[in-house]
């Protein structure tokens, strides 16, 4: 549903989940404001090294992330009111084990979760703590749970990698999602269909968007998955080295087949040629009467 997003930039547009503010109370089908100001909250988190914006709803243990879409010289009408910006902000629900992943990855040692989170870049890194019920899928626990401390685990990482592949590859090939990269009306349906192969490439590529490289690389290999293929080479010219057909015939060229510029040196000469008859001719009629004098009444 569509909303405002109070921000220190002014006004904005978002759309969320229908879900996104509820609270676990199911006679409660939306929070009172006191409540939504201390348990949903906007915080600066890293995506793959960079900060981004993610809506956290703590009592539903819920996570979105908030992408900005926007073009020039568009702006929003809502009732009397105009929002200059016209951007709008879409929420995504992402895992908060992609977000904790990279931490894990890198600890040194063992220490509770809360601990491992601290992050003098991401002051609110460690609120996301309490959401991460799947670490189970891509760490061990060690020691007493209450503790929260947990090892990363390769092997059972990459296995549920491979899941988060394979769902996300089902949406896109129950969609027909195109892949051609072409600007397609959705009203055309396109008669070529993406094979199983490529929807599985392409979602590679959109879970990969929030792994280290090191650790989406692992997943690629996993899935082992063939090269694309290249696209189909052009028939060589005729007449070309290694052709098979006979040479091209000559060309046959249209248009004007003279040298002009030959031509042109010749019209030179010609024009100093005549030059110079005149000017012979006008030294010997020196002294001379022109012929109109005869004919002069006298």
């Amino acid at each position: 549903m569509p909303g405002l997003l109070e921000a220190n930039t002014g006004q904005r547009v978002i759309f969320l989940p229908e879900d996104a503010l509820k609270s676990v109370d199911a006679k409660s089908t939306s929070m009172k404001e006191e409540d939504a100001k201390s348990t949903v909250r906007i915080i600066k988190l890293p995506r793959k090294g960079s900060p981004a914006l993610f809506l956290v709803n703590s009592e539903t243990k819920k996570m979105y992330e908030l992408m900005c879409f926007g073009e020039p010289n568009r702006s929003w009408f809502i009732g009397d009111l105009v929002l200059e910006d016209g951007s709008v902000i879409v929420s995504t629900p992402v895992n908060p084990v992609f977000i904790i992943l990279p931490y894990l990855i890198k600890a040194e040692r063992n220490v509770p979760l809360e601990n491992l989170l601290e992050d003098s870049e991401y002051p609110n890194l460690y609120e996301i703590a309490s959401l991460s019920d799947g670490l189970a899928h891509v760490a061990k626990q060690l020691g007493d749970p209450e503790l929260n401390v947990w090892k990363y685990d390769q092997d059972k990482c990459l296995n549920w990698l491979q899941e988060r592949v394979e769902k996300v590859k089902s949406v896109l090939d129950a969609q027909k999602i195109d892949l051609s990269g072409g600007a397609t009306s959705l009203i055309y349906q396109a008669n070529v269909k993406a094979s199983s192969v490529e929807y599985t490439r392409y979602a590679l590529g959109i879970v990969s968007e929030y792994l280290p490289q090191e650790l989406a690389d692992s997943l690629a290999a996993k899935l082992n998955l063939p090269e694309p293929e290249k696209p189909a080479a052009k028939r060589q010219s005729e007449g070309r080295p290694g052709g098979n057909e006979p040479p091209n015939k000559k060309i046959k060229h249209e248009g004007p087949t003279e040298d002009y510029t030959k031509n042109g040196k010749k019209d030179k000469n010609k024009e100093a040629e005549l030059n110079a008859k005149q000017k012979a001719l006008a030294k010997s009629a020196e002294g001379t009467k022109s012929i109109m004098s005869f004919f002069k009444k006298k």
